[in-house]
């Protein structure tokens, strides 16, 4: 039995359209303790940092950042789940386990189409409020643990960035949901060199790039079986859609 106490600060003055926000700021900042309480097995604190800008280009048009930041750490903590198409994009849906992750959103949102309709002699079908995007997500998320079965043999440490590019497009069906179309490239950055200089990681760690494993283990880095690096290319992998709900970030 696990007991959580918190503490939290949101800010919200955040101005809506049909599929999210467009204008304003939202921040919330949140920070507690969760303990076993019959038996102590599970004694940590966390951390959770999220920060959303929404910048106008126009009356109907937008740049949208946020920062979002999650931290456990102490005795046994819980993973944080990570990848999908409300944070880390292209990557399977919460299949990027870690104690502690951070990504970073970059989206454009603008008007796509205002109606689309087909009528019929005896009925009509419609639909408003078609919104477009194109997105860059970077993040990752590092820290579960690595385990037999019953002894805790390591921590999956920080290995760098990974990221994604690509465009999509919002539906507001019947005023209250949301449908969400992706389109894009997976990339990996982890120890990256870029004019000469290295960015931070390691490509030890193999990342799925596949959202359904047909046709063999597809993805980034990763170890043989006699501890050897798998040479797979950053950018010949990773083409992605995803189709989810839910309004904007």
């Amino acid at each position: 039995v696990l007991a959580s106490n918190f503490y939290g600060y949101t800010f919200d003055n955040s101005l809506w359209g049909s599929t999210g926000p467009l204008d304003g700021r939202r921040i919330s900042l949140s920070t507690g303790y969760t303990t076993d309480i019959y038996h102590s097995q599970q004694n940590y604190y966390s951390t959770i940092f999220d920060y959303r800008n929404y910048q106008r280009l126009s009356l109907r048009s937008t740049y949208a950042f946020r920062t979002l930041v999650e931290w456990n750490d102490g005795k046994n903590p819980q993973n944080f789940l990570l990848g999908g198409s409300w944070d880390l994009r292209g990557y399977a849906r919460w299949n990027l386990p870690g104690t502690r992750f951070f990504v970073v959103n970059n989206e454009i949102r603008f008007p796509l189409l205002d109606q689309v309709s087909v009528n019929f002699p005896f009925l009509g079908l419609g639909l408003r409020s078609i919104r477009g995007a194109v997105f860059m997500d970077v993040g990752n998320a590092w820290g579960s643990q690595l385990t037999d079965g019953q002894i805790i043999l390591d921590h999956v440490k920080y290995d760098g960035i990974l990221g994604s590019v690509g465009a999509g497009a919002r539906i507001n069906l019947l005023g209250f949901l949301v449908l969400r179309f992706d389109w894009g490239k997976m990339f990996d950055a982890r120890g990256l060199k870029l004019g000469g200089v290295r960015l931070p990681g390691n490509r030890d760690r193999f990342i799925t790039t596949k959202i359904k494993e047909t046709g063999g283990n597809e993805g980034f880095g990763g170890k043989t079986e006699d501890n050897g690096l798998r040479e797979y290319r950053r950018w010949s992998r990773g083409i992605f859609f995803q189709f989810w709900f839910g309004v904007d970030f």
